[in-house]
């Protein structure tokens, strides 16, 4: 799932940054999110399992155009560290799987062009110097409250974990309004 979602970003991102698609199929509004149908079908079989490659990283990098390589360094630095589940409620938050999904359908896609829309209003958000843009600004206060929520005991108690998760989605549902903003 982590890895369907960090395409979803690379995808919309590049589409905004380049006016090309990433991937050779539009990405598609299923269920838990955006998915790249293709991707999905190589690697479903790892499950919930760390996927393994036989290549080095660098390998498959130093075959990627320098503006690929950009956008998929910026996806992992800014949404690789959250967790897959926590990336589906962020894409399930954001227009382009929202406008677009249908219950119990899988083979909608999301066009390009509202991707496109969506994602340069993000970009705009970040304007040209990130560390001082509100996006920034809006996700360094997320980070923050996350950071305070701290490293939960396991104390069985599943109120106080649906408490907070349901606080984070609160948050990042006021995260995207003031980017849209």
């Amino acid at each position: 799932m982590k890895l369907q979602k960090l395409m979803y970003y690379a995808h919309g991102f590049t589409l905004a940054r380049v006016g090309r698609p990433l991937l050779p199929e539009p990405v598609q509004a299923w269920d838990h999110g955006p998915v790249a149908p293709e991707a999905y079908r190589m690697f479903s079989s790892y499950r919930n399992r760390p996927i393994e490659l036989s290549a080095r990283t660098d390998e498959v990098s130093a075959g990627l155009p320098a503006h690929v390589q950009g956008v998929l360094e910026d996806v992992w630095s800014e949404y690789g560290h959250y967790s897959a589940w926590d990336l589906r409620e962020m894409t399930h938050d954001e227009s382009p799987w929202r406008n677009t999904y249908v219950e119990d359908e899988k083979e909608i896609p999301i066009p390009d062009d509202v991707m496109r829309a969506y994602f340069s209003t993000v970009l705009a958000a970040v304007g040209p110097n990130s560390a001082s843009s509100r996006l920034a600004s809006v996700l360094g206060g997320l980070r923050a409250r996350r950071d305070e929520m701290g490293s939960r005991k396991d104390s069985g108690d599943m109120s106080e974990m649906a408490r907070e998760h349901e606080e984070m989605a609160e948050l990042r549902r006021q995260a995207n309004a003031e980017i849209l903003s």
